[in-house]
């Protein structure tokens, strides 16, 4: 999968990161998670129903960003 773009709402935390899966060419799915929870905690939740065991982030060029987490 491939991360295609992105929404946050800074005023409640939620994160939604829109993926490309070459093997499902036809749908754009999603990761949600909510980065404001306690502990280092997201509720990641995948669009396509299944289960997510983890995910990296591989920065590209000078606008890459840092995320805590």
């Amino acid at each position: 999968m491939l991360a295609i773009g992105y929404q946050f709402n800074p005023a409640t935390q939620n994160l939604v990161i829109y993926t490309y899966d070459p093997n499902r060419p036809d749908k754009t799915h999603s990761l949600s998670l909510n980065m404001g929870l306690p502990d280092g905690q997201l509720d990641l939740k995948d669009s396509a129903s299944k289960m997510t065991r983890g995910f990296f982030i591989n920065p590209v060029g000078e606008k890459a960003i840092n995320i805590e987490i």
